[in-house]
């Protein structure tokens, strides 16, 4: 290189005059660079030297993106992607100073943010307002690359889900699995729901009107009207439920506890009528108390 950018290198030269010496790391930008080999003189022989060119490529990277298991439609997201220098003495090293694109969804309909990668490489922003598709959506990180580094990309995916409105249904514990089917709702949902703290009363048909829209595991929840209280018309295909350990009847109101929030894939067919079975296939928890 040349000017204020110049990197150099000493060294003694060998027997057969041959010299070679290394610079760690090459900061020139990439492109043609001039190379030059200068001896100074002594008293013994004069100054001489020499010049080339050799081409400097941008340097490999590689990008990874991260975030939650799930995102609850209309809530905030926040997603982290990361940067990291590929080959070379500074393999694996953070990229800092370099604005990485996050992504949830696809096409047309995908949301994005940027973020500004720190030291370590690491970039955070937020989408305000998940509004994509429920169920499975893909993330992504993408970096477009400068005149140091290629650019380079990462997916991965996470489920979408909306909170039912008017209350929350629940399943039993024992029968909350992954991966399992279970009945969120029935005239005979303490028969089809296991619970650990003992056999739920009849009168709850499995929906909670307390508490209402988004909740945590430390919530108890109640159902009130002497039976189970009414769920709506509609359930959103992959929703929030309510686990209990713990189901009981004081007058008319049905209480329990929350031991966890699951998240489910609701089958075809749900009623508001307990008569017709609600029914859906667990597919990850949201979180535990």
């Amino acid at each position: 290189g040349s000017g204020a950018t110049a990197q150099a290198c000493t060294a003694t030269t060998a027997p057969d005059g041959s010299v070679a010496c290394t610079i760690p790391s090459v900061e020139q930008v990439p492109g043609s660079v001039a190379v030059q080999a200068a001896f100074a003189g002594d008293v013994f022989y004069l100054p001489s030297g020499d010049s080339d060119t050799f081409t400097v490529t941008r340097r490999e990277t590689a990008a990874t993106v991260a975030g939650p298991d799930f995102a609850a439609s209309g809530g905030a997201l926040e997603l982290t992607g990361t940067i990291v220098e590929v080959g070379g003495t500074q393999d694996g090293a953070g990229i800092a100073g370099r604005d990485l694109l996050l992504s949830l969804g696809e096409g047309a309909d995908a949301q994005t943010c940027t973020g500004t990668t720190d030291a370590s490489g690491v970039a955070t922003c937020a989408i305000a307002a998940v509004d994509v598709e429920l169920g499975p959506q893909p993330i992504g990180v993408a970096f477009a690359g400068d005149e140091y580094y290629l650019p380079s990309g990462d997916d991965d995916d996470l489920i979408v889900f909306a909170w039912t409105d008017g209350g929350h249904f629940v399943v039993g514990d024992t029968s909350a699995v992954v991966g399992e089917s279970v009945t969120f709702w029935s005239s005979e949902w303490s028969l089809a729901n296991e619970v650990s703290g003992g056999l739920a009363p009849d009168a709850f048909k499995g929906f909670a009107d307390h508490p209402v829209g988004p909740t945590d595991c430390a919530a108890d929840w109640r159902s009130s009207g002497g039976d189970s209280a009414g769920a709506g018309d509609e359930v959103p295909a992959y929703t929030a439920v309510l686990v209990t350990d713990s189901v009981s009847k004081r007058g008319r109101t049905i209480q329990g506890t929350t031991a966890s929030i699951v998240i489910v894939d609701v089958d075809p067919g749900y009623q508001s009528d307990p008569g017709h079975p609600g029914t859906a296939t667990v597919v990850g928890t949201l979180c535990t108390d």
